[in-house]
Formats: structure tokens, sequence, C-alpha cells
């Protein structure tokens, strides 16, 4: 039984230099076969560099073996070639977001091995230390919630100054 990709494969092979390429590496894509689709892809665009579905399976490809840095170069390339496609915006915008929080947590990650106590950082925690009078412990795990969610920023800010300036009151007590 001739499958989809066993006709476009074998045509392939008769046309070597064919765009073709690009649908039987989405096909590999599709069977899983991402390290054939990928080298299929790149052999490809070697002869059609200005191939915008082919940047965009071969982000496809990446996008799904996690190398998120090469995915934005691909959409970006997607984008220059096709600048009205909005379709590449949303998706490069999703992995913009995928490779900062990729960031946030590797910057979590260094900060929990210098600190394990941070592990379980959260405002609860904060808010204890702060109960039990432990303003350096406080200001430290809220610091280490505005490094790895500065989305929650907005609403840290406020408390983090307080502290401060309750830690600042108390050290210029402690001086006199």
């Amino acid at each position: 039984m001739n499958t989809t990709r066993d006709i476009l494969t074998r045509r392939l092979a008769e046309h070597p230099r064919s765009p073709l390429f690009a649908r039987v590496a989405e096909l590999f894509l599709d069977e899983n076969r991402l390290e054939d689709a990928l080298s299929l892809c790149d052999e490809g665009l070697t002869v059609y560099p200005y191939y915008p579905t082919a940047h965009l399976i071969r982000a496809r490809i990446l996008r799904k073996l996690g190398r998120y840095p090469e995915v934005e170069m691909e959409l970006e390339t997607v984008r220059r070639l096709v600048p009205d496609a909005t379709t590449i915006a949303a998706e490069l915008n999703a992995v913009r977001e995928m490779l900062a929080s990729q960031a946030a947590a590797s910057t979590a990650a260094e900060v929990y091995d210098d600190d394990p106590s941070l592990f379980l950082a959260s405002r609860t925690l904060a808010e204890v230390y702060a109960g039990q009078g432990q303003l350096r412990e406080a200001i430290k795990v809220y610091e280490h919630l505005l490094a790895t969610k500065p989305a929650g920023g907005r609403d840290i800010l406020p408390r983090l100054d307080e502290l401060r300036a309750l830690l600042a009151a108390s050290e210029n007590e402690k001086s006199t």
C-alpha cells in the first residue's frame, strides 16, 4: 500500500531539487521522525532559502526538539519573507514567552542552588518571616519572587518598600 509519504518520497527521490522536500519533512514531523525531518529541511533550504513554508516547518520541528532560540530565528525568517502573516507573529510571541520563562526558571534554579530555602518562596513565607521580625529574610523572599515572577511585581513592590523602610528604621534605632 502506497502512503502519501511513500509517494512523495519517491517523487522527491526522482526530483531531488524539488520543493516537495517541505511536504515530506512535514510528514516526517507528523510521524515524529524529527531528525529525518530536520535533515530534509536543512538540505532543501540550501536549494530554496526563501521558501517560507519550509522555514515554518523547520521551526515546528525545532520546537518539538525544544530548540527554542532556533525556533525564534526561523520564525523571524518567515516573518521577513511574509511580513503580513499574522499567525507567525502570534507564534513568534509564544516562543518568546517560552524563552523568557525558561530564562526565569534558569535564574530561579541558580538562586535555589545558592539558597535552598528559596525553593519554597512565596508571599506567605515572606509574611511569616515579617511577622516573626525576620525582615531580612522576608525581603530576600520578596526579592526572589520579583526575580522569578516579575509579573507579580506590581503587588510585591509596595510591600517590599515597606519592609525595607522598617528594616532601615530598625537598624537606625539599634545604632543610636
